[in-house]
């Protein structure tokens, strides 16, 4: 079970099923960038992630830099398996971005 504390505002239509969406999105993130131990190759692969968000994102939302990180904490309980994700502003908004390419709206519901 994923448990998401975001620094943004909560997106009031999404909180039903965000968990849900927020692992998904998580293990997109980690099957990209999980196995790479170059920090350069690491960036490149975030941000060509990020990149592939961008059609979904709006214009000025998201990192502009690789450098910017996803997620400000992410914890696992090894007894109980739980996920914590913290994310930052441009985690947020990656996500939004990643939920609107899976054809749902995080503000209105899905689409």
């Amino acid at each position: 079970m994923i448990h998401s504390h975001q620094g943004a505002p909560a997106m009031p239509a999404a909180e039903p099923w965000s968990s849900t969406l927020v692992c998904r999105f998580v293990a997109d993130v980690l099957d990209r960038t999980l196995d790479i131990a170059d920090d350069a190759a690491y960036q490149r692969a975030l941000q060509a992630f990020v990149d592939e968000l961008r059609p979904w994102m709006p214009p000025l939302a998201g990192p502009a830099r690789s450098h910017a990180p996803l997620f400000s904490r992410m914890d696992l309980d090894e007894d109980t398996g739980q996920v914590s994700v913290a994310m930052t502003p441009e985690g947020l908004a990656c996500f939004r971005g990643w939920l609107r390419r899976q054809g749902l709206d995080p503000v209105a519901g899905t689409s």
